[in-house]
């Protein structure tokens, strides 16, 4: 994300295009905030659209309720605020909000704020100084993913081929379960037991899979391959077939998990 306090925007636009094709960590960043813009409604959009990019703006008015507003309509969403605030402080208003700017941005004050509603999601680094005397600023995530933080599981599963279910009825439909009758009933269940979990271990495959601590149990191939079909058909804008995408979806977890219940009950015998 790239924050800049352009001071009047209309007289920067050269200088930030040049910044975006000079400098590739602004370039590659998936919001640009422009603070201090000093537009209004007699500049068109046109004036200070950038190639490439989907142009917001927000003039300012007396509306001092947006936030709240915001906040109410997407309470699950990331609400990113950014501006001049001086010796102001939001987190006194707005408690759930964190600012992550921590160095100077003009001479040795901090005038310059970004706040978040996630703790510690950005680090901030300062840039060089442009036409504006504020320092404009690079933030990177600070958050390290979960699948990053921790090191993944290796696990042994029992997969069923395809005919292990047809051996395993043929090989039962052939056994003389006469020979396991006992007068103690453990010995005879432990015996039962024991002989459909020794066939069960000569038709099945033990696999060695790693797990990693975001990825759902129950995730096979299948459900991947009909995860990219809906995002693919979504991309194409056809809403009959990414309808139909969504459904073989829908119907692939399902019977992904079932399976999964089915394969730990059978590995529990």
């Amino acid at each position: 994300m790239f924050v800049s306090n352009a001071r009047s925007l209309i007289h920067k636009m050269d200088e930030l295009e040049l910044l975006i094709k000079g400098n590739h960590h602004v370039r590659d960043c998936c919001v640009s905030i422009i603070t201090e813009t000093w537009l209004h409604p007699l500049i068109p959009d046109t004036a200070v659209q950038l190639a490439g990019c989907t142009n917001h703006r927000w003039d300012r008015n007396k509306d001092s309720d947006t936030i709240n507003k915001l906040q109410q309509v997407h309470p699950d969403g990331v609400h990113i605020i950014a501006g001049e605030f001086n010796q102001a402080n939001l987190k006194s208003v707005q408690p759930k909000f964190y600012q992550h700017v921590k160095c100077p941005t003009r001479g040795s004050n901090t005038l310059d704020h970004v706040y978040t509603n996630i703790k510690q999601a950005y680090r901030a680094i300062p840039l060089p100084h442009s036409q504006s005397d504020h320092l404009s600023l690079l933030f990177t995530p600070a958050y390290i993913p979960l699948r990053r933080r921790s090191t993944p599981l290796t696990k042994t599963i029992t997969t069923w081929p395809e005919d292990a279910l047809l051996q395993l009825q043929d090989c039962f439909a052939d056994t003389e379960w006469s020979i396991f009758e006992h007068q103690d009933l453990a010995a005879h269940t432990e015996a039962v037991l024991s002989y459909i979990k020794f066939y069960m271990g000569n038709v099945t495959v033990d696999k060695r899979i790693r797990i990693f601590p975001n990825q759902k149990p129950w995730m096979t191939s299948q459900v991947r391959m009909l995860l990219k079909d809906r995002n693919t058909t979504f991309r194409s804008g056809n809403t009959e077939l990414y309808s139909a995408a969504r459904a073989n979806l829908k119907r692939g977890i399902t019977k992904a998990k079932q399976d999964y219940k089915t394969q730990n009950r059978g590995s529990s015998l």
